[in-house]
């Protein structure tokens, strides 16, 4: 399977709100999705903002890129198949790129202010083979209180899903009865509800990764593409599970590097490090340790209030509400 380029900037972004984009926000997206691949890289990597420029060159991009056309191509079309807007101009459009040798690849471009800030291209396909994984840990949520699910849907829209690292990830937020993220204008970190939530162990384990130390995001919107998880922690649960928490705020992680745990046990902050648009909780399982290494595996709660109702196991959907 053609693997998610290095750059992913789609993961952990948590949209709630949408807005209207620029009129010419989705030209510019087309456009350079059709350069890219009539391999027009110089075209494409002008159009970079600073952090995806200083992230990835020219020849770079031609290295991930060309060996995709050789094995597809001729390409056949490239189509707008969604687009979704954030808060402060960006926007995220993604395209159906056909090939003459199947299967089709969808990508990801993200736009902040008329600039490519992220970039994402996988396979399309119709079932993982992890699909019906079993989850063997016995899991509880990994916050208190009531959270909303975000980029959780099953389908090519969902940059998770089309990511093998991350298909069954779910971008954790909290909402208000009008549906919103944050109090007031949501300028500040500290007006979003989330901000600050501790972010607990789902089950017992060990800590085998913590990553501290990466400045949050204060200005909401710019996102940090490079250090993509920001602040982070990976439990090995064991059976060939682990638990990834990312965005987290630095500073304030309680876990260890081989400390063990108990379920509940407080690891860190929610907050609003690495690609993250605004404040929220990144969470997943994995058959690795390291994310870039990894598969995604299906997340089972063994019990939750899911849309006010006690539901055993259930399958979490996008903009579900759920507690423990």
């Amino acid at each position: 399977m053609w693997r998610t380029l290095a750059f992913v900037a789609v993961l952990c972004v948590a949209p709630l709100a949408v807005a209207a984009p620029p009129p010419d926000t989705e030209e510019i997206a087309l456009a350079n999705a059709r350069a890219l691949f009539a391999e027009d890289y110089d075209a494409v990597v002008r159009v970079f903002d600073a952090r995806m420029a200083s992230a990835l060159g020219k020849e770079q991009l031609r290295q991930l890129i060309a060996p995709l056309i050789l094995a597809r191509g001729p390409l056949v079309s490239v189509t707008r198949t969604s687009e979704l807007a954030h808060k402060q101009g960006i926007t995220t459009f993604s395209f159906e790129v056909r090939w003459t040798k199947p299967p089709a690849s969808t990508l990801s471009l993200t736009l902040a202010r008329g600039k490519i800030a992220g970039m994402n291209i996988v396979d399309q396909s119709v079932a993982s083979a992890l699909d019906n994984y079993p989850t063997r840990s016995r899991l509880r949520l990994p916050f208190a209180g009531t959270w909303t699910a975000i980029n959780a849907a099953h389908g090519a829209a969902n940059g998770h899903y089309t990511n093998p690292n991350q298909r069954f990830a779910v971008d954790w937020l909290v909402t208000d009865a009008q549906g919103s993220t944050h109090k007031g204008d949501g300028k500040l970190l500290a007006d979003y509800y989330c901000y600050g939530r501790d972010a607990v162990a789902v089950a017992d384990g060990t800590v085998v990764t913590v990553v501290d130390g990466i400045p949050e995001n204060t200005e909401l919107g710019k996102m940090d593409t490079y250090n993509v998880l920001g602040n982070h922690v990976v439990l090995d649960l064991g059976a060939g599970e682990y638990a990834l928490y990312a965005h987290l705020v630095p500073g304030e992680l309680k876990a260890r590097k081989g400390e063990a745990v108990k379920a509940g046990q407080v690891l860190g902050k929610v907050g609003n490090s690495g690609n993250s648009s605004e404040p929220h909780l990144h969470f997943q399982l994995m058959n690795r340790p390291r994310l870039t290494d990894a598969q995604a595996l299906p997340v089972v709660y063994r019990e939750v209030v899911l849309n006010g109702k006690k539901t055993r196991e259930p399958t979490i959907a996008e903009r579900d509400k759920v507690e423990p």
